[in-house]
């Protein structure tokens, strides 16, 4: 029944944005139809292998936090050039890093450091399925905002450096870094 509470929860703040979106920001519904079929996804996979509710709120926070970004423009926040939208690759691959860890290991027991490995394996896989989707956003549909489906940020035109220009690549080097940061974690824990 929590269970059910937390996604439900999940579902109810994916529509106010949708509907906000719908409102004031066009260009992000397909964001908000992506975060519904991310939470179904999580849904029937968390019902063939369970989760406890913390990781359930854990994994769902990556499609929340990017409404949440989109809505108050945080992808236009820079520390030094370092833009959010790196700084939301490295949580969100360690966030899923660590959800794929505990989901492996409810079907494999043994051997630590080949669930981390694959953790990481599939988290990497993941981030390159999103890059491809930015691409094929950016190039095929003209989405040039900040998004899922979008190479964009919201950063102003005059930052140019190398985490804008090699967008892709530094988005894939952050992916690996949020990922091994978990995979080092998942390393030194006790169990």
């Amino acid at each position: 029944m929590k269970k059910l509470v937390i996604f439900t929860a999940a579902a109810l703040i994916v529509t106010a944005y949708l509907v906000w979106f719908i409102l004031y920001y066009p260009m992000y519904i397909i964001d908000c139809v992506f975060a519904y079929i991310v939470i179904i996804v999580f849904f029937l996979l968390e019902k063939q292998f369970p989760l406890k509710p913390w990781l359930i709120v854990l994994g769902l926070i990556p499609s929340l936090l990017e409404l949440t970004a989109l809505n108050f423009g945080f992808f236009g926040f820079s520390i030094y050039g370092f833009g959010f939208d790196k700084m939301f690759h490295i949580t969100n691959s360690f966030i899923l890093t660590t959800l794929m860890y505990f989901w492996i290991s409810t079907v494999y027991t043994q051997h630590k450091g080949i669930k981390i490995i694959i953790a990481v394996l599939i988290v990497m896989g993941i981030g390159s399925l999103g890059e491809i989707m930015e691409f094929v956003g950016q190039v095929y549909f003209h989405m040039n905002n900040a998004g899922a489906f979008s190479q964009g940020d919201l950063l102003p035109p005059t930052l140019k450096n190398d985490f804008t220009i090699y967008d892709t690549w530094w988005d894939m080097i952050s992916n690996l870094i949020g990922a091994s940061l978990a995979g080092m974690m998942m390393a030194f824990r006790k169990k």
